[in-house]
Order: C-alpha cells, then structure tokens, then sequence
C-alpha cells in the first residue's frame, strides 16, 4: 500500500488475495489475469496493462507498470503468464 489516501486496483487485490482461501485466491488471479491479459494471448505484457489501466482511468506510471513486470517476470520474456502471477502463492522474482 502507497499511503496516498488512496486505494487503487492492484491495491484492491492485494488486500482481496490476503483475505481468502486458496480457493477464492485462485478464483480471483484467473479473473484479473483475465482482465489484464487483453490481447488474450495467455501474456500479460506492458502494454497490456497500460491499455487497461487507459481504460479503467487507473493513474498510467509507466516506471510502475515496467516494475510490476520485472517483479513476477521469472523467464525474463519481458512478460508475464499466469504461472508467473500466481507464484505458487509466493512473489516471483
């Protein structure tokens, strides 16, 4: 959480993922995976999330959203599947 006052999407799914079973966790990743990947090509890529964030009126960070590849890009591909997002429950780096 950044403190701002704010509560932004991917703020929303940090606290939704820490609240729920495994089950429900699952649930939600496949869901945002969906929403996110919006070429629908099973990758999520940087414009991917640029596109939606444009769409959601979601502040557009360039910098932010180049990190959030980087954090969960495990291959290095530059993008990220949905193996990389769920991290077996655990933040891939």
């Amino acid at each position: 959480m950044d403190k701002n006052g704010y509560i932004d999407y991917v703020e929303f799914v940090a606290v939704m993922l820490e609240s729920s079973s495994v089950a429900q966790r699952d649930d939600i990743l496949q869901k945002c995976f969906a929403i996110f990947d919006e070429d629908k090509d099973g990758l999520i890529s940087e414009q991917d999330l640029i596109n939606v964030s444009d769409q959601k009126g979601l502040q557009n960070d360039t910098a932010d959203i180049h990190r959030m590849i980087l954090e969960h890009d495990s291959n290095g591909d530059g993008k990220i599947d949905f193996q990389e997002l769920a991290g077996d429950g655990q933040e891939v780096h």
